[in-house]
């Protein structure tokens, strides 16, 4: 049995994260210690859900205390604590520490609070069911037996602890085992668990687990993993902890002399693996931290490349990851696979632009260098319960900064903390009246869900473009207050490195599909984050207008003021690394600049229809870490609007203000005409606008539907041509089709 490193490699491991991560070996001895006084915080990198206040216990001198740890305790009102508490991570940390220091008292406390643990928290007892989920179980196999690797040598480590240990291995193996149905062939919970089963096959040597495992481990690899390689989730963070399981399996395999030809189903874990490396180093950004999408925290997601690359031998992926290995990767590889690492050749990170089709997912990026821009898109599945109200999302980062984020997820407890954070509001996505397209029955469920629609991607040149829909606006729901009758579409262009247009559309009936929305109870619980989503006004519906929002969620690495005049509509992110300005165009006419909590409250005064336009800075908050919030700020840009209305909307991005105002910046709308006609285009048909920063100059058109009958081209500030999308460029009078 060969576990990651053979026994001899402990001390060289053990030199190495103190020459390379002396604050990574000082956090792990304070969790250490920690954890011998009772004391626990879930704040270790890849805790799924961390806690940031201590819980203390009592304990007693001596290897066997008197005083116990209350195992299925929840302080709060969140079980994720007790789920915390019984996965054992911290023990990881114990053996680290023990490997470092050599001081006892680590493996000690581990024995004592094993035995304690299997004395109180019997699989018999329905008390202890929060204790004794599949997931937990397969988390303590990982947990402990790599805990145990690292101090089984010991001689605090008794023949008693050491029958204890392994007999309670088995015992989790054949929980596993016969507990296995369909939920678990398409949840997260069945790749950690049989996981968690695999590694106890190979620790006991017994082929019936490793089988078992590995026929469920296949299964589970294809059905959960699309051909795009995403998790079907639709959340980084569980996709990384999957893949970390199939990279512990295949690994542990591949030492033990597994053959593919006594165990095929190898074969397919990784090609299933491989494919979720290269998705996992595609939606990482430039600082190797993974989006935020749906339920993720803002986690540095390396070591997972890391050690794909090591296993593959994958210099592709190795120029996507980190030079050498770190902390956790290499007391989950070894010390001999360090060095074999360190001198993989790397290439330049190949493709920039990567589309994932089956699920829905567009990535864009200017370079792999580290202050690289980066763009996400989102229009596809919403991955179940730990998806959220993403449709059409975008994320976007520059010069090695966040600046537009998704507002992350901060708990799972069915409250309006969880709600809101789900909520479309809490995305930089786009809604109608007000109201979420999903209504969340709660934490995990929905009764009401969309089609996404329309996906499609180009990349040319500088430009990358893509677009989407979904139907959550098109039919009526009480439910959610949804009134019906519009169907959304955005549109994005980026010009790398700094420019990035929203063209948002809105296809509406002139008249509201025949619903009230909903009664106003049933509404307003779907108001979420400081009532940005309030309801349309009995004006708008007496004067048949939908209400739509932009929302631009910005990092809260900075700040966002107005940039100009109330008027000009245009707003300036100062962050620690970048500036941006998000720039508006409308008709000054209609605009109006409001300052109030309630985004449609407009002039007052007002008898006759409200000025169609609004924009506004909201003080909203966003969660990188589970159990943990910062504030941030939030652009909300409001149209009223009947029938058909498209909303622009540019994003320029610089090292200075200067850069993204005044003279180096426009953006402004031109109009367009039929060219061999000569008669004025409609809104409603074709749309232009004229980009211009740093002495570039861009023309974009948009056709919002067909307009060529029988034979026409349009003309927009002498830019001539026919397709739904195009950008010239007036610089080097090039033009380019996108669509």
């Amino acid at each position: 049995m060969f576990f990651f490193f053979e026994t001899d490699e402990i001390a060289s491991i053990s030199h190495y994260v103190k020459e390379n991560c002396p604050e990574e070996v000082a956090e792990v001895i304070k969790k250490a210690d920690e954890t011998a006084e009772n004391t626990f915080i879930f704040n270790c990198r890849w805790d799924l859900e961390s806690t940031f206040f201590p819980v203390k216990f009592p304990v007693s001198s001596g290897a066997q205390s008197d005083a116990r740890i209350d195992w299925l305790y929840q302080p709060k009102d969140d079980p994720e604590w007790t789920y915390a508490l019984n996965r054992m991570r911290y023990w990881i940390c114990l053996g680290q520490a023990y490997a470092i220091t050599g001081e006892e008292k680590y493996p000690q406390t581990f024995v004592r609070q094993l035995t304690d643990w299997v004395e109180n928290v019997k699989l018999t007892d329905r008390e202890s069911a929060p204790a004794w989920r599949t997931i937990e179980a397969g988390f303590r196999l990982e947990y402990w037996i790599k805990a145990w690797q690292y101090m089984k040598l010991s001689p605090s480590v008794t023949d008693k602890g050491r029958e204890i240990f392994f007999n309670s291995v088995a015992e989790h193996a054949d929980y596993i085992i016969r507990s296995y149905n369909d939920f678990n062939r398409i949840s997260n919970w069945g790749v950690l668990a049989n996981h968690g089963l695999f590694m106890a096959g190979v620790l006991l040597e017994n082929k019936q687990y490793v089988s078992t495992a590995l026929k469920r481990l296949e299964a589970e690899a294809r059905t959960q993993v699309y051909p795009d390689g995403m998790q079907w989730e639709q959340s980084p963070m569980y996709h990384n902890e999957v893949l970390h399981d199939f990279l512990d399996v295949l690994i542990l395999a591949g030492r033990n002399d597994f053959s593919e030809a006594e165990y095929p189903e190898i074969t397919c874990i990784k090609e299933t693996t491989y494919r979720m490396c290269i998705a996992c180093s595609v939606f990482q950004k430039p600082d190797h931290h993974q989006i935020m999408m749906g339920d993720s925290d803002d986690l540095n997601v390396s070591w997972n490349l890391a050690r794909g690359a090591y296993f593959f031998h994958d210099a592709k992926l190795k120029a996507r990851s980190i030079p050498q290995f770190d902390f956790d990767t290499i007391w989950d590889t070894g010390y001999k696979a360090a060095l074999e690492y360190r001198d993989m050749t790397v290439n330049d990170g190949g493709e920039l632009s990567t589309v994932f089709q089956t699920s829905g997912n567009a990535f864009f990026r200017s370079s792999w260098k580290p202050d690289a821009a980066f763009l996400h898109f989102h229009c596809g599945t919403m991955g179940a319960g730990h998806g959220h109200s993403d449709q059409l999302h975008v994320d976007f980062s520059a010069n090695g900064e966040d600046i537009l984020v998704d507002s992350g997820r901060f708990t799972y407890v069915s409250k309006k903390e969880r709600f809101d954070l789900k909520s479309s509001m809490a995305h930089n996505t786009i809604t109608v009246d007000g109201v979420d397209y999903c209504h969340w029955t709660d934490s995990w469920s929905a009764d009401s869900f969309c089609k996404p629609i329309n996906f499609r991607s180009v990349y040319v040149d500088e430009y990358c473009y893509c677009e989407g829909g979904h139907t959550g606006y098109l039919v009526a729901n009480d439910m959610t207050g949804c009134k019906g009758g519009v169907l959304v579409n955005r549109r994005v262009l980026f010009i790398k490195p700094d420019i990035v247009l929203f063209v948002d559309e809105f296809f509406a009936a002139n008249n509201f599909a025949g619903s009230s929305g909903g009664s106003a109870d049933s509404r307003a619980a779907l108001a979420t984050i400081s009532e940005v989503a309030d309801l349309a006004t009995n004006q708008d519906k007496a004067s048949n207008l939908h209400t739509y929002r932009q929302f631009y969620h910005f990092s809260d690495t900075g700040t966002v003021t107005e940039l100009g005049s109330k008027e000009d509509a245009r707003f300036l992110f100062r962050g620690k690394n970048t500036v941006a300005g998000l720039y508006t165009c409308q008709n000054p006419d209609a605009i109006v600049m409001n300052s109030s909590a309630n985004p449609d409250a407009m002039a007052s005064g007002a008898q006759s229809v409200p000025k169609s336009f609004s924009a506004e800075i909201l003080e909203t908050e966003v969660s990188r870490h589970y159990n943990s919030t910062a504030p941030n700020q939030t652009v909300c840009v409001t149209v009223k609007a009947s029938g058909f209305k498209c909303i622009p909307t540019a994003l320029f991005v610089g090292a200075t203000e200067a850069e993204v105002s005044g003279a180096n910046c426009s953006f402004e709308s031109v109009p367009v005409k039929a060219a061999i006609k000569g008669t004025d285009l409609s809104p409603e048909s074709v749309e232009a606008w004229n980009i211009k920063k740093d002495g570039r100059f861009y023309t974009v058109v948009a056709a919002h539907q067909e307009f060529a009958a029988p034979t026409e081209m349009f003309c927009a500030d002498g830019c001539t041509g026919f397709a739904s999308f195009m950008v010239f460029d007036r610089i080097s009078g090039k033009y380019t089709f996108l669509t």
